[in-house]
């Protein structure tokens, strides 16, 4: 039972202020104080540096509709293809079916009721001529995303199709098949444009004559042609099932990856927590267990310490990293890149 005596001791002599160290506990002392400092430090670095290894090393490290609409329409000039403008109508057609499949417990592109990509185009009342989707799910990136699009002959058909002008994207996390997920749903279309009647109307000028009163004859009416609405072709429709789009339904190695190396970043995190609230204790003890011996130096000490500790807690680990970032609410809550 000596070894359980020792550690008693050491842990009385390294926390708590009392008449055998000099009301001076030894964790406030100079070595132990910069040793503390040097933990908390090295314990941030290594989250920043976890974070910039598998999460944040593109700018693109989470997914947000506005970095699928940049990448998509990136994409699009790299291959000399105009790019497309974003259409209420068309993300709204996109956050239907996008909670239609949460909702409805599903990742196709028809419903398990029968509905079809196209539905949600019409009931977003967007008039297409052609139309596409593209779907996805279990990513942790905006670019994984795109890449796996591009990976896949028919959902890359509809990102560099030349003849779409507009476009649509939801993003939101939901549970399918009993998985919490990120889904995200990309709806391509072209609208149709009908030319309107121009009617213009030509009157005949009256011939007078001696014997005959001039008569004025009824305007002859001069209508253009109306060119008739193309009939809808069939839209581009990916009918793949969602397991042969590459990381659609499971997990890549490099988001495996990355998200055990979130975990390591969040324990991390814990562990900052845990010495901050540990610094907080030992601020009380030294004030509060003899409070008639006070050394201002070392409560001084435990309150840096604390400071140190906290502000690096608050200060999230991609704020290291690229200053130029908010958190965004939207369909979901997610980093957004400005």
């Amino acid at each position: 039972m000596n070894w359980l005596l020792d550690i008693t001791k050491f842990c009385k002599d390294f926390f708590i202020p009392c008449a055998e160290n000099n009301f001076r506990p030894k964790s406030l002392e100079n070595r132990s104080f910069f040793v503390f400092v040097v933990i908390i430090i090295a314990i941030k670095l290594l989250g920043v540096v976890s974070y910039f290894e598998y999460l944040g090393a593109d700018i693109y490290n989470q997914i947000a509709k506005v970095d699928i609409y940049s990448l998509t329409n990136q994409i699009r000039q790299e291959n000399g293809i105009g790019i497309l403008n974003t259409k209420p109508q068309l993300e709204l057609s996109a956050q239907l079916k996008l909670n239609d499949m949460i909702q409805s417990n599903y990742f196709a592109h028809e419903s398990p009721s029968g509905y079809n990509p196209w539905h949600w185009f019409d009931k977003a009342k967007y008039n297409y001529l052609i139309a596409g989707e593209n779907l996805a799910m279990n990513f942790i990136s905006s670019k994984e995303v795109i890449n796996a699009w591009l990976n896949s002959e028919t959902h890359k058909k509809n990102l560099l199709y030349k003849d779409f002008t507009d476009i649509g994207v939801a993003v939101a996390t939901g549970k399918i098949n009993n998985q919490e997920t990120i889904v995200v749903v990309q709806h391509f279309a072209k609208p149709v444009i009908v030319t309107p009647t121009r009617v213009s109307t030509i009157k005949s000028i009256p011939i007078k004559t001696p014997s005959i009163k001039a008569s004025t004859p009824k305007p002859s009416v001069m209508v253009s042609p109306i060119v008739p609405a193309q009939t809808k072709i069939d839209p581009i429709s990916l009918k793949a099932i969602a397991s042969k789009v590459k990381g659609a339904t499971t997990l890549p190695s490099k988001a495996t990856i990355a998200n055990s190396a979130y975990y390591v970043n969040l324990t991390l995190r814990y562990l900052l927590i845990i010495i901050g609230v540990v610094t907080v204790l030992l601020l009380v003890l030294k004030v509060f267990v003899a409070i008639r011996v006070q050394y201002p130096v070392l409560i001084l000490r435990s309150v840096v310490l604390i400071l140190l500790c906290w502000s690096l807690i608050y200060f999230k680990d991609y704020e290291f990293l690229i200053g130029d970032i908010m958190i965004g609410t939207g369909d979901a809550n997610i980093m957004v890149i400005k």
